[in-house]
């Protein structure tokens, strides 16, 4: 079990990515993780049967990595969730009226550039999830396919066409009601929040879980190396 870092290090395809859904990823293709643990297994004969046996040294080694992924991935996933601040009560805005004459009260709006607001029903903040794939060693954190345009959007800024309010009154106030509404193309500019929250994580977070981890030093060093190098 020695060499195994060495294996690790001299894969081309090891790597940490994030995307969309900002994928936290410590891959080994599946020849590297058979040839590790293969390393670990011993051959003993037992009643005429070939048995193998799992060394304990390998199984701990798979419990480290799980461990160090599944805190991983929580913190990203609390993170990201935390960055996306309550705003519970709206406000009225003088620009805006409801068809029948009232004023209009709408959510505060996050800044572009910082990650978006939560309201009452907060969907995307409780549709940020992750899971682990020991098969992989991976763990891919983001939100779920139901919020996927929005989610999208809100990260990294886009375009999207839907029905919108466009009338105003005589008082240049824009009028709010269903009667009142046409095709049109939205622009959005982004607020990103599993980015920061994923970098976050990566800065300031994984050095610690990589020190309690366990593991050797020279996966150590790969890990925390790939990581940095995947937020540059």
């Amino acid at each position: 079990m020695g060499n195994i870092h060495e294996e690790l290090k001299r894969l081309p395809n090891s790597s940490f990515s994030h995307s969309t859904a900002s994928r936290f990823v410590v891959r080994n293709t599946a020849r590297s993780i058979n040839t590790a643990r293969r390393a670990g297994r011993g051959l003993s004969m037992k009643m005429d049967k070939v048995v193998f046996k799992q060394d304990r040294a390998v199984r701990q080694l798979d419990r480290k990595y799980e461990m160090l992924l599944f805190k991983f991935g929580g913190g990203v996933h609390t993170t990201a969730k935390r960055n996306q601040r309550y705003r519970r009560k709206r406000k009225p805005d003088p620009k805006l009226i409801w068809w029948n004459g009232e004023v209009y009260k709408r959510w505060a709006y996050s800044e572009p550039g910082n990650p978006p607001f939560a309201h009452v029903n907060p969907v995307l903040r409780k549709a940020i999830s992750f899971g682990v794939d020991m098969n992989s060693l991976s763990v891919s954190i983001g939100p779920l396919p139901r919020t996927r345009n929005i989610a999208a959007l809100l990260e990294y800024g886009g375009s999207q066409t839907m029905n919108q309010n466009w009338k105003k009154d005589d008082k240049g106030r824009l009028i709010i009601g269903p009667k009142h509404r046409r095709t049109m193309v939205v622009r959005y500019k982004a607020r990103p929040y599993m980015r920061p929250a994923f970098e976050q994580v990566i800065s300031v977070t994984l050095p610690t879980l990589l020190a309690k981890s366990g593991l050797n030093q020279g996966l150590k060093n790969t890990i925390i190396a790939r990581a940095q190098e995947s937020i540059k």
